[in-house]
């Protein structure tokens, strides 16, 4: 969205809050600043805030750096300074799904080639990440703000129809296929580039149609479905719906295709009244336009492809084209096309449009005898026609979606249950069944850790798999890890990851540790197998390393952390509880990047130097004051020494401050949406919540602690 620097900062606090679909209340918990002071501040009756605040605004409204450049000039120029140079600040926000975005390079150019070296060293470091919309989103202490969602809260298959509908991608790891007319419904499966089904929900009912789907900047599913519109988390939530049906702006008749722009606007296709609609994020209606020349009545816009510059593709089955506009709905052109024939009113056909990662227009049409895919240029230039794609004789039919990603490739459903990945070129690069993709990414997850590196690696005690996950690209990969220990066992204990990378796990009921790299191969193993004749050996319960790779274990049945170097080497040994006596059965335990070792039972959580010194204790009498104590299913520690503690007898996830106070208290994702069973919790270094929820695993954003604050305000110019 352009904006002109002489816009006031009131003017823009409420463009870009209705530009994200917040309601002032919803900006103001964000900002952590008054409602009202968002409405005089709107208004023009508030006096001009802080330059912090003004920061929090920045902060809350998600702005990516030009946008926010000009907003905290805007606040300067209010409060009567010089405007500030339209190049982002030093300031840690969230990061495109797990990694930071390298702010220092563009400021680089005023901080000299010194600066920009060792900028570039720590971009080389972090890596670049592929969600340039999720910058700077974080959780309040009133409520968790889900990024990310895998696997089902029930941990078993999902029965999908034979029939394949609408393919929808978004950015790398939430790429969608809705099912019709299953025997629950339309179903949503929400699948990895490599063919692994991540997530898998209902969308509609037996007695609802469902129309044309997209995916919007965040991953989040929109739906056609009867008159109105739905929108789905990744994890399968219904965040909103609208279905008001008449003529009127905001109203839908006969809606059949969504889209987005660039800067997050809804375009709504409907037959009924021969119109295209554009709304806000909110479902507010901006403007509409019918289709010009041909015959306007007979206007039907059943599909939508939107380009960087926001230029607006449209498949017009009333007139028979493919129609360019703007997004301001200025008519551009329009021109025939030879995978575009008229169809009979009765009889199967699909339409599907798709801008390529090369930034050609990619038009699907499939009847019951026929399939056709042409490749256009953006004016309209016929550059490649294909009627069949690979070997596959299954797909010279009867497919009823084409997507392409901007990586460069895109995803083919077919409508007899099998899902193609295609390059630009028509080749098969991979194909996978429904069959397959039923099956859910955990049975039973029990353990977890996530790296800086922008992975999550969970073990699964069912199938004995350790299950990596990538941001970056939204792949997984499995590989199985022998199990030693009794027939009886879970497998998997605890699981860590140290700084390289590598996967280490200790066995349930077991005295084995095995290193692992990402990709399955061990690259060791230490200690022994333990002998069901001898069950005195200890055996290791938990493992935590810290930032120099030092790794520390948790013994069982006599409560002992042992720590040791990168090379194996033995630092210390000491016996947990001597120290403190109710500290009888150590279960949990986590380590702080500093080397603190933090150790839970059922009642309390204490935190050792790592020369075995008690520093602190928690417990929920001691830290609020009523309540029963705490029960911990898992235990996490940050970067600023939060504790993060998921507590079974609340069924909530706590996060307490350094010093024991409580931040926050969560039960679930929402009034209407519970935990169902909490287990294990990880935080990443950049403060990201993993956490096991029954049989899936949820992603929450940071939640900004009074700690981060005064970091950022640190670091800030």
């Amino acid at each position: 969205m352009a904006v002109r620097q002489t816009d006031g900062l009131g003017t823009l606090v409420k463009r870009y809050r209705t530009a994200l679909g917040l309601t002032q209340e919803e900006l103001a918990e964000r900002a952590g600043v008054s409602a009202r002071s968002i409405s005089d501040l709107e208004r023009g009756l508030e006096r001009v805030p802080h330059l912090s605040t003004i920061r929090r605004l920045a902060d809350a409204l998600e702005l990516p750096p030009a946008q926010r450049a000009v907003f905290i000039a805007a606040g300067s120029r209010a409060r009567g300074g010089d405007d500030i140079p339209a190049v982002p600040e030093a300031r840690s926000g969230r990061l495109p799904a797990l990694r930071r975005m390298p702010w220092p390079v563009m400021a680089a150019a005023s901080l000299g080639v010194a600066v920009l070296a060792s900028v570039i060293a720590v971009v080389i470091a972090r890596g670049l990440g592929p969600h340039p919309t999720q910058l700077h989103v974080y959780s309040t202490a009133r409520a968790p703000i889900v990024i990310g969602s895998w696997g089902t809260t029930v941990g078993k298959a999902m029965s999908f129809a034979p029939t394949l509908g609408d393919m929808a991608v978004g950015p790398p790891g939430y790429d969608y296929a809705v099912s019709y007319g299953t025997p629950s419904g339309s179903i949503a499966l929400r699948f990895s580039p490599d063919g692994q089904a991540l997530s898998v929900f209902p969308v509609a009912n037996q007695t609802t149609t469902v129309g044309g789907a997209a995916v919007d900047a965040r991953g989040n599913l929109w739906v056609v479905t009867g008159a109105g519109i739905r929108k789905f988390a990744p994890d399968g939530r219904l965040l909103a719906q609208w279905k008001s049906s008449g003529f009127n702006p905001g109203q839908f008749d006969t809606p059949v295709s969504v889209g987005f722009a660039r800067n997050g606007d809804v375009l709504i296709g409907e037959i009924g009244s021969h119109r295209v609609q554009v709304l806000t994020p909110a479902m507010k209606p901006l403007r509409q336009w019918n289709g010009p020349g041909g015959d306007a009545q007979k206007f039907a816009p059943v599909g939508f492809a939107v380009n960087a510059q926001d230029d607006v593709y449209i498949v017009d089955t009333g007139n028979w084209r493919i129609e360019k506009y703007t997004l301001g709905g200025k008519f551009l052109g329009a021109w025939r096309a030879r995978a575009l024939v008229p169809q009979p009113q009765s009889g199967n056909f699909g339409f599907d449009l798709s801008i390529g990662g090369d930034g050609n227009i990619y038009l699907m049409q499939s009847t019951d005898s026929l399939l056709s895919i042409e490749r256009l240029s953006p004016s309209g230039q016929e550059l490649a026609w294909w009627t069949s794609v690979g070997p596959h004789r299954e797909v010279s039919k009867n497919v009823d979606g084409l997507e392409f990603t901007e990586q460069g490739y895109g995803f083919m459903g077919v409508i007899d249950g099998r899902i193609l990945k295609v390059n630009q070129n028509m080749r098969v690069l991979a194909s996978w069944s429904l069959h397959r993709l039923q099956q859910p990414l955990f049975r039973s997850p029990v353990a977890l850790a996530a790296d800086n590196r922008g992975h999550l690696s969970v073990a699964d005690a069912r199938t004995h798999q350790i299950v990596t996950l990538s941001a970056d690209s939204g792949s997984v990969t499995r590989w199985s890890a022998p199990i030693t220990a009794p027939v009886n066992s879970q497998m998997v204990s605890s699981i860590a990851v140290d700084p390289r990378g590598n996967v280490v796990l200790t066995e349930a009921n077991g005295t084995l540790v095995d290193t692992y790299a990402r990709d399955g191969t061990r690259i060791r193993r230490t200690g022994q197998e333990l002998s069901v004749t001898s069950p005195t050996v200890l055996s290791y319960t938990a493992v935590g390393i810290d930032s120099k790779g030092n790794a520390s274990f948790l013994t069982y049945p006599q409560p002992t952390v042992k720590t040791y170097s990168p090379s194996g080497r033995l630092l210390h040994s000491w016996c947990a509880v001597c120290d403190i006596p109710t500290l009888n059965s150590p279960v949990l335990m986590a380590v702080s990047p500093a080397g603190n070792v933090y150790i839970a039972v059922p009642s309390e959580i204490v935190e050792f130097t790592p020369a075995d010194v008690p520093v602190h204790s928690w417990s929920g009498r001691t830290i609020s004051g009523s309540g029963p104590l705490l029960d911990a299913a898992g235990i996490a520690v940050d970067n600023h020494g939060n504790l993060y503690v998921n507590d079974l007898d609340r069924n909530a996830l706590e996060i307490f401050s350094p010093s024991g106070r409580r931040l926050a208290s969560w039960k679930g994702l929402g009034v209407k949406s519970r935990f169902t069973d909490l287990g294990a919790v990880t935080v990443n270094g950049q403060g990201d919540i993993y956490l096991i929820n029954g049989k899936s695993v949820l992603e929450l954003a940071p939640l900004r602690t009074t700690t981060q604050a005064a970091a950022k305000s640190a670091a800030a110019p």
